[in-house]
């Protein structure tokens, strides 16, 4: 079974306004559909820390902000024909931010984006055209 969703920030704040305002914990609960377990929760975090931020957790650092992975998004979704490699020079140079070729295609793929290959065709002329019809 998952982990069921946490409250938003802003649901917090508003949670623990109705505590500090007197409200039961069942009854902040029951309006946000969680368990009594998860306000008391929220309580003792405040009380700890003084914030209803989560607190930091361990693994491996991102590389890149959230706005250097929109960057690549905008700059791959403009230069459709770019490879991966030209991208991650791009990025370099925008942001000064040294990634790798995998970084950057799973970013890009994670947004659905995929890789693309120009069209390489004998460029048709008009009379090509008509010729190849007759």
């Amino acid at each position: 079974m998952g982990r069921r969703p946490g409250l938003s920030i802003k649901d917090r704040n508003i949670a623990l306004g109705l505590l500090l305002g007197g409200a039961r914990a069942s009854d902040v609960a029951r309006r946000f559909g969680c368990t009594e377990r998860t306000i008391y929760r929220l309580q003792q975090r405040v009380r700890q820390t003084g914030s209803v931020n989560d607190l930091l957790r361990s693994g491996r650092p991102r590389i890149t902000t959230p706005r250097e992975d929109r960057y690549m998004v905008t700059s791959s979704s403009r230069h459709r024909f770019m490879s991966a490699t030209k991208s991650v020079q791009r990025h370099r140079q925008a942001t000064g931010t040294r990634i790798s070729d995998y970084t950057a295609r799973n970013k890009l793929r994670a947004t659905r984006i995929r890789a693309r290959q120009p069209y390489k065709g004998v460029p048709l002329t008009q009379r090509h055209r008509v010729a190849r019809l007759h």
